[in-house]
């Protein structure tokens, strides 16, 4: 089958809680009905995320994602969904927390990620 329909991703951060203030490993909590290939993408988008956040935010705001617990959501969690096109709108989603700027309401896209 060909085509798909929208699939919205909502992402909030928390700041960590305990560990005496101290940054520790990142988290990611990915919820909705999504299979297999989908997880793995959030997790690739994560790796992405902290990667760019390192070489590209100013000193104090690298540690972003250690910082923080992450959360990602693809809301309708009866519709399932699966596949890696959605890999590029998470990294986007985990990006726009980590610099505090909002993704504009009226950007949609699609594309796979990899590690290089």
């Amino acid at each position: 089958a060909l085509g798909g329909s929208v699939l919205y991703i909502e992402a909030t951060a928390l700041p960590k809680v305990g560990g005496g203030g101290k940054p520790g490993p990142p988290s990611l909590s990915v919820t909705g009905q999504l299979g297999d290939v989908m997880k793995e993408s959030s997790q690739i988008s994560l790796l992405v995320a902290r990667r760019q956040a390192a070489q590209r935010l100013p000193e104090d705001q690298r540690a972003f994602f250690e910082e923080h617990d992450i959360f990602l959501h693809c809301p309708e969690g009866a519709t399932p969904k699966d596949g890696p096109s959605a890999g590029v709108t998470m990294t986007t989603a985990l990006m726009s927390l980590a610099l505090r700027r909002p993704t504009r309401a009226d950007l949609a896209m699609t594309g796979e990620i990899s590690l290089n």
